[in-house]
């Protein structure tokens, strides 16, 4: 009888410490603008462990969560301010799972901050990129051509754009 009490009491102690150990499973993925920034939140079921990297072409940013799936969550979500779209995608499988969560930028933006507060990760994009084009495409250096007694410098200067010296 002490036996089965003691092996009774091991599997249930076995099967909370497994359960522990659990994958984190995402189970909400929301876009708010915030103060001038925008917010995106990833709401997991245990405190995340992840990896970041950003993209151009369009510009994102992406977050590797490992040991992680998704639950009742949208593979995009509409996206707010400079945030065009969230994608959320699971591969892998057990303890090598990962659930990647790509924001995907309108155009370029300064590098989002990244917290975690609690079970829940935060990516939070504070404004566009200065000198970034509404069009997404990024703005330039102006070329100004200075002016010498009617003439441009390029002239007046030996060897630039092919000028000659006076």
């Amino acid at each position: 009888m002490r036996l089965v009490s003691f092996l009774a009491t091991a599997l249930l102690a076995g099967r909370a410490l497994a359960q522990s150990g659990a994958a984190n499973v995402v189970t909400e993925v929301a876009v708010r603008e915030e103060g001038g920034a925008v917010v995106v939140s990833i709401q997991g079921t245990k405190p995340p462990s992840f990896t970041t990297f950003s993209m151009m072409d369009p510009p994102r940013f992406v977050v590797d969560i490992s040991d992680t799936s998704f639950r009742n969550v949208p593979a995009e979500t509409s996206g707010a301010g400079v945030v065009q779209a969230v994608k959320c995608l699971a591969f892998g499988a057990g303890a090598s799972a990962v659930g990647r969560v790509t924001v995907v930028f309108a155009r370029e933006v300064e590098p989002p901050d990244v917290q975690v507060v609690g079970e829940r990760l935060l990516v939070r994009s504070p404004r566009a990129l200065a000198g970034a084009r509404s069009d997404g495409r990024r703005r330039g250096p102006r070329l100004h051509h200075a002016r010498r007694g009617g003439r441009s410098a390029s002239k007046a200067m030996p060897g630039v754009n092919g000028g000659t010296p006076r």
